[in-house]
């Protein structure tokens, strides 16, 4: 992203991880949205939430009981000495340093944060793109196509000795069930099995890229005279023509990025 930062975030989140491991205090109720952020939505110490998910039951919960899940980031099975919760780490590493940015943007305005806040607040931004299920959704339905493409190509056999070369454990003597196993991916990929760790790894390096992308757009703050409504994705790409997007998607296609903030909403556009 830019400029380097000032310090390591990758070697803090590590240590910062192995002393909750060594300390036998690793945190198992992970929030899908960070909690600091949540706090900035509250009344009266409670948020209002509204599941989607199973009817569009709405309740309140304070900001630390709510968008929880058990585990969510926790690595199953580390292959090295990585620490079982280093991925929660490092989520509260870019939480801490983004809120600091945040509070001073609601101070002093945008024009207040100097480089390095100004990274830490757009990795922040990336990081919401990237982290939740339906990212994790996303990933899986474009390993799917790939493997439709390469197999289409080149065959089973192909892709076999394609996916031998990766970690992934398919069937690949069984042809037949490979092939099956693509169509039934194609059909729903939350049942392709990718490693949690992969899972991460994979959110945190393309929200590392999509940081640098979000560094070259200019940032500013609009209030509103109605209340907002946020979600576990908070940052919304909107096009100039809502229903003819540009021909580029994502991040690169949209002219503006929102995101909520509760003090005021920010902006961004190329």
């Amino acid at each position: 992203m830019g400029t380097e930062l000032t310090y390591d975030l990758w070697a803090t989140a590590a240590a910062r991880a192995a002393a909750m491991t060594a300390a036998g205090q690793e945190p198992r109720r992970h929030h899908l949205v960070p909690r600091f952020y949540l706090e900035r939505w509250a009344v009266d110490g409670r948020v209002r939430v509204v599941d989607l998910l199973r009817g569009r039951n709405a309740y309140e919960l304070s900001p630390a009981q709510a968008a929880l899940e058990t585990d969510f980031y926790r690595l199953d099975e580390p292959d090295d000495d990585s620490s079982p919760v280093y991925w929660e780490a490092w989520l509260s590493e870019v939480e801490r340093k983004a809120s600091a940015s945040i509070v001073l943007m609601d101070a002093a305005g945008p024009g207040a944060m100097d480089d390095e806040a100004h990274q830490w607040l757009c990795l922040f931004l990336a990081v919401q793109m990237t982290r939740s299920r339906s990212a994790r959704l996303r990933r899986r339905a474009m390993f799917a196509e790939q493997m439709a493409r390469v197999l289409e190509v080149g065959g089973p056999g192909h892709l076999a000795r394609e996916l031998s070369a990766t970690d992934r454990s398919f069937p690949s003597k069984d042809l037949d069930a490979l092939v099956a196993d693509v169509e039934r991916f194609r059909a729903d990929p939350s049942q392709l099995p990718i490693p949690r760790k992969e899972d991460l790894e994979s959110s945190a390096k393309t929200a590392t890229h999509i940081a640098g992308i979000l560094m070259t757009r200019h940032v500013t703050l609009y209030g509103t005279r109605r209340a907002l409504i946020t979600c576990d994705e908070p940052v919304v790409e909107l096009h100039e023509y809502m229903a003819k997007p540009a021909i580029w998607g994502g991040v690169w296609g949209a002219p503006i990025l929102a995101f909520g903030t509760a003090e005021g909403l920010v902006d961004s556009w190329g």
